[in-house]
């Protein structure tokens, strides 16, 4: 069965019945639909993105994690959009595996530099 409620233009409302009722879930109740569009406002509210604390760019594993402290904080305070949350941890995990990656090309770059001075020595002895 179809809704027997009115919209605005006029026309017949053209959801479904609530099972045993004449109206559909917006309709049975009078104030519903101003409920569900205070609730999507709500929730997509912008964020004031001035109270949040200014950060350093974390350069460590370590600095990184106390980055991402401060934003659960943050997030669980209602201080911080979960949107950006999300994003935060994306852009983490990314600067997390390029942090490592750095910290390996510069281990290679230290071993390389041991081993050129090391063949360099031994290429100017004469046998």
């Amino acid at each position: 069965m179809r809704c027997q409620a009115k919209t605005r233009s006029g026309s017949r409302c053209g959801a479904f019945a609530i099972r045993g009722q004449k109206r559909c879930n917006l309709h049975s109740r009078k104030d519903r639909a101003r409920e569900l569009g205070a609730r999507g406002g709500r929730r997509r509210a912008i964020y004031d993105t001035a109270h949040l604390q200014k950060l350093a760019q974390p350069k460590t594993a370590i600095a990184l994690a106390d980055v991402l402290g401060a934003e659960l904080i943050e997030l669980r305070e209602g201080l911080l959009d979960p949107r950006i949350a999300t994003a935060s941890g994306y852009l983490a995990t990314a600067l997390l595996k390029a942090l490592s990656l750095g910290d390996v090309e510069r281990r290679l770059s230290v071993l390389e530099s041991r081993s050129a001075s090391t063949t360099n020595a031994n290429a100017g002895r004469v046998q």
